[in-house]
């Protein structure tokens, strides 16, 4: 009987590991095609797209010398293999928006993240290790509206103890955000926490500027 068990647990653990070979082996393979995507040529599109996103197809061939039509496959591969995605955003200082940061130490990383997905002011968030180990980038018309955010939305979620903020003076490089301009009026704040913030996007007496017309 002992024997019988043992065996059928080596089977079971042979199997177990041929299952994951497979799939670490699946896995190098789908790095290794994307890998090999990106020669000489493909580097060349990404960085003039990544220079100016609105050129041609037919603008990047001349640039490049080649036809239309191998620009247009190349960027279906690229597009297909998740290498390049191509987003929309602003630029926030056009619009005269700040740009802050808050440092938060919590027990429940990601109770923070889901709360701060619901803020129609949130540019990001991330994880990470320490002390503080969760950041949150957030866009406001002031910096006295980000410190009513911090302190009574993120201060009052369960298990942080303590929130760092930092206004984001300026960026090295160009920085486009993805926000909503569009958001809704609603009677409950979208992330579910009272007291509505005065200038949120979502809130129906809002006092700011920028979401004045949408409704």
């Amino acid at each position: 009987m002992s024997q019988s068990k043992g065996r059928s647990g080596a089977l079971q653990k042979s199997i177990f590991n041929g299952g994951q070979m497979k799939k670490s082996s699946s896995a190098q393979t789908d790095f290794d095609y994307t890998v090999s995507l990106l020669d000489k040529t493909n580097r060349q599109i990404i960085s003039l797209l990544e220079e100016n996103p609105m050129l041609s197809q037919t603008e990047i061939a001349e640039e490049l010398g080649l036809s239309q039509s191998s620009i247009a496959l190349r960027l279906d591969k690229l597009r297909k293999s998740g290498i390049m995605n191509e987003t929309i955003g602003i630029q926030y200082k056009k619009l005269g928006l700040q740009m802050c940061r808050a440092d938060v130490s919590c027990s429940d990383p990601d109770l923070v993240l889901n709360w701060s997905t619901k803020c129609p002011l949130l540019v990001n968030s991330s994880v990470g290790v320490g002390g503080n180990n969760v950041s949150v980038f957030i866009a406001c018309e002031d910096f006295e509206m980000f410190q009513y955010v911090v302190d009574e939305h993120i201060r009052r979620l369960e298990g942080v103890s303590t929130v760092y903020f930092h206004p984001i003076v300026d960026w090295a490089k160009d920085y486009i955000i993805r926000i909503a301009l569009d958001a809704p009026k609603t009677e409950v704040p979208p992330c579910q926490l009272m007291p509505y913030c005065p200038r949120c996007p979502s809130n129906p007496k809002y006092n700011g500027k920028i979401w004045n017309n949408t409704k």
